[in-house]
C-alpha cells in the first residue's frame, strides 16, 4: 500500500551541506502537522517525567521498559540510544507509549563488554547524545523486513567493531557512545546549528537515505544526535547521486506494509529493496526513514 498519499506536499529543498564526503539536503515539508501530544523521551526525562529501567532485576538484553509519567504521549525514535544500567541500547524501532502507562520496548546493545550496574546512581537509564549509524540501521531494517532468523544482535555488535577498527579507538567496553566521544567535534555542530526543517537526505554514509519527522524541532534534536556518527562513518571516497527530488519521489510513492506496533503507533516497513520504516498515530505521520 501507498501510504504517504497526500501526506507531502510544500515540498522545499534547502541548501546543501558538505562535510567532506557526506552532503546533507534539509527538506521542509509544510503540509506536516505536529500532534503536540506526542513528545520525545528526552524532553520529558528531563522534566523528570519519563524513565528508562531493566524490565527486572536479572535483566535482558533485547528488552527495556519505559516509563511515561507525563500526560503527553511519549515517543521514542528507532536508533536512539539510552545508557546506563546494566549496559548501553538503542531503540529497535520507534514507539509511542501512552500517557500515565509504561511498555516494554525492543532494543538492541551497543555495549557488548558491560553486563552490570556501575552503581546505585546507574540503576536505570538516561538519555544520550548519539543515535545508532546509518549503515547499521539499514541493515537492521533489512533485518526485521525479511524475518528470515538472521542475528540482528550480532550484526550490531560486529558492526560496532567494524565502526571501532575504522575510527581508530577501541573501547574498553566496546561501547558505540565511547567510540563517538573520542570523535566529538564542536565544528560539526556548527555546521548544522541554524538548520530549521522536518527532514533530511543524506548522501555518503553507506546508501543515501531520507528521514522526516512530523516537527521540526524533533527533527533537529535527532539531527544533532546523528551529525556525530554520521561524519565519523562517512564513504571513504564521494559518491555520484541523483537530484533530490528524484529521491523523495521514490519515498513518496513507495509501497509498504503493515508491522507490529508495541505502544499507539500504527507501524509500517517498506516492501521492495528499500529498507525503511514509518510510524503514524491516530491516522497523522509521525516518522519515517528509507534507504534507497
Amino acid at each position: 500500500m501507498q501510504i504517504f498519499k497526500n501526506t507531502f506536499k510544500e515540498i522545499n529543498f534547502q541548501e546543501m551541506i558538505n562535510i567532506n564526503n557526506l552532503k546533507i539536503v534539509p527538506v521542509q515539508i509544510d503540509s506536516l502537522k505536529h500532534d503536540d501530544r506526542i513528545v520525545p523521551f528526552d524532553e520529558l526525562y528531563d522534566k523528570g517525567l519519563a524513565k528508562a529501567e531493566e524490565v527486572s532485576d536479572e535483566g535482558i538484553v533485547s528488552q527495556v521498559k519505559i516509563i511515561n509519567d507525563s500526560e503527553n504521549l511519549l515517543f521514542i525514535t528507532d536508533g536512539e540510544a539510552i545508557i546506563g544500567a546494566k549496559q548501553n541500547r538503542i531503540a529497535e524501532r520507534s514507539v509511542i507509549i501512552q500517557d500515565q502507562s509504561d511498555a516494554v520496548v525492543p532494543v538492541y546493545c551497543v555495549e557488548r563488554g558491560r553486563w552490570g550496574y556501575r552503581g546505585s546512581e546507574n540503576a536505570r537509564f538516561s538519555k544520550s547524545d548519539f543515535s545508532l549509524s546509518p549503515r547499521t540501521r539499514d541493515k537492521k531494517a533489512e533485518f526485521l523486513k525479511n524475518s528470515d532468523g538472521r542475528d540482528t544482535q550480532s550484526m550490531v555488535w560486529q558492526d560496532i567493531d567494524e565502526f571501532s577498527e575504522k575510527v581508530n579507538y577501541s573501547s574498553s567496553t566496546s561501547d558505540l557512545g565511547d567510540i563517538l566521544k573520542s570523535r566529538k567535534n564542536d565544528n560539526l555542530f556548527k555546521k548544522i546549528e541554524k538548520v530549521n526543517s522536518n527532514g533530511y537526505i543524506v548522501f555518503g554514509t553507506g546508501r543515501p537515505f531520507i528521514e522526516v519527522f512530523s516537527d521540526n524541532e524533533i527533527c533537529k534534536k535527532n539531527l544533532k544526535k546523528s551529525i556525530n556518527v554520521w561524519a565519523a562513518d562517512e564513504n571513504t571516497v564521494a559518491e555520484t547521486f541523483e537530484k533530490p527530488e528524484i529521491y523523495f519521489e521514490k519515498f513518496n510513492n513507495s509501497e509498504w506494509d503493515m508491522d507490529l506496533s508495541i505502544g499507539l503507533e500504527n507501524a509500517f516497513m517498506s516492501k521492495g529493496d528499500n529498507n525503511g520504516r514509518a510510524i503514524f498515530h491516530d491516522d497523522k505521520f509521525v516518522h519515517s526513514y528509507m534507504y534507497f
